[in-house]
């Protein structure tokens, strides 16, 4: 009796050993089998619960009921679950792609081509008497060239740009370069066929220096008059 008795606790234990041991590797695999369903539904297109809402519904539900068994210790009911999630998984992916499938990125739109720069020059050797407009006769070999060029280039429409330096007041300034950049179109019209409409006089006193106003270097840089080509 007493042999019979342990042996049957031995069989009890060794079954309690194997089985248990074997239980806790399906666990792991079934737990394994159900967060990789999960990871893929997851992995639904964003738009899935729109496009497909029962199927989206059901397949949810089917994954709820999946974790509800897990959490129960359900193994088993668990187990037998999981493949058909995995299906109806799929079958949700493939049903939002044919009903819903993604409209093609349009390229986007080339950037505005930058602003085309008008070339600009100075032309050196314009100069003025003090405090005048009146254009020396020195300059007139500057300004023979330009207007060479504007009458051979019909097309070409200029904007005579008339900049002081910073002595006096920056009203008076904007006058006397206004009167300079006016006696120079005056020329070109005069001493040339030039249609009046090409060329456009505009002042700005000593609002754009290109030296320092404190040296007398600088000043002479800044008396000056600049041509800016507005068409060609």
């Amino acid at each position: 009796m007493r042999v019979e008795k342990r042996l049957c606790w031995i069989v009890l234990g060794l079954s309690l050993f194997f089985f248990g041991c074997t239980s806790m590797a399906t666990r792991e695999a079934i737990r394994g089998d159900y967060d990789n369903a999960l990871r893929l539904f997851n992995k639904l297109p964003s738009n899935a619960k729109e496009c497909a809402p029962q199927e989206y519904a059901k397949t949810e539900a089917k994954l709820a009921h999946i974790e509800h068994e897990i959490s129960e210790q359900h193994w088993r009911s668990a187990k037998k679950y999981i493949p058909a999630a995995d299906e109806m998984v799929r079958d949700t992916k493939r049903l939002v792609k044919r009903k819903c499938p993604p409209k093609p990125v349009a390229p986007p739109p080339p950037p505005p081509p930058p602003p085309e720069e008008k070339p600009t020059f100075i032309l050196e050797g314009i100069t003025f008497d003090f405090d005048k407009a009146v254009i020396r006769a020195s300059s007139e070999p500057t300004l023979q060239e330009a207007g060479k060029v504007m009458e051979r280039f019909t097309s070409v429409k200029v904007r005579i740009e008339g900049h002081t330096d910073s002595i006096g007041s920056e009203e008076y300034n904007q006058g006397l370069s206004e009167r300079r950049a006016q006696a120079v179109k005056d020329y070109l019209e005069q001493n040339f066929k030039i249609d009046p409409g090409r060329i456009e006089a505009v002042g700005f006193g000593e609002s754009k220096p290109i030296a320092d106003n404190q040296s007398e270097e600088g000043r002479a840089q800044n008396r000056r008059i600049e041509f800016v080509v507005t068409a060609q």
